[in-house]
């Protein structure tokens, strides 16, 4: 029970859409928009959440957990897979925290840790293939893509 209490505000899902993100967070602290793609940025029960959306569904959610004095704290083993399991369903997952994270067989689907920054980043390898390989295209015909950074209304 104490697991599910400590990422309960951490439970968005790839496949998301912004509103059910914002249902669920609160109204995003940022926002940044690049055509098709959006970043949000959300506060929400002691949880940094940084969704990333593509044609308004989240393909990628970094989780940051901060302690009483607002500083970002580790997650455990167990609450990134709950993290992972949460986002995708169970799933035969191959790793661990000494090796970086942990992914599906095929590495579709995965989380990544940044011990530096104590983020956890779970995404859809497929989608977050497309998304740059559209974003690369999109950028060698445009030098300088216009990008908008706004804070949220």
């Amino acid at each position: 029970m104490l697991l599910l209490v400590l990422i309960h505000p951490a439970e968005a899902r790839i496949g998301e859409t912004q509103e059910r993100c914002r249902e669920r967070y609160g109204k995003p602290v940022g926002i940044n928009q690049q055509g098709r793609r959006v970043t949000a940025l959300y506060l929400s029960d002691g949880f940094v959440v940084n969704a990333v959306f593509w044609d308004d569904r989240a393909f990628s959610i970094t989780y940051q957990k901060l302690g009483p004095d607002n500083e970002p704290v580790a997650l455990t083993e167990s609450q990134m897979v709950r993290l992972l399991d949460i986002n995708f369903g169970k799933h035969q997952w191959q790793g661990s925290t000494a090796s970086g994270g942990w992914f599906t067989e095929d590495l579709r689907l995965g989380g990544h840790i940044d011990a530096a920054t104590h983020t956890y980043t779970v995404m859809d390898m497929g989608i977050s293939y497309q998304v740059s390989k559209t974003l690369n295209g999109a950028l060698a015909q445009q030098p300088n893509p216009p990008a908008t950074s706004t804070s949220a209304e």
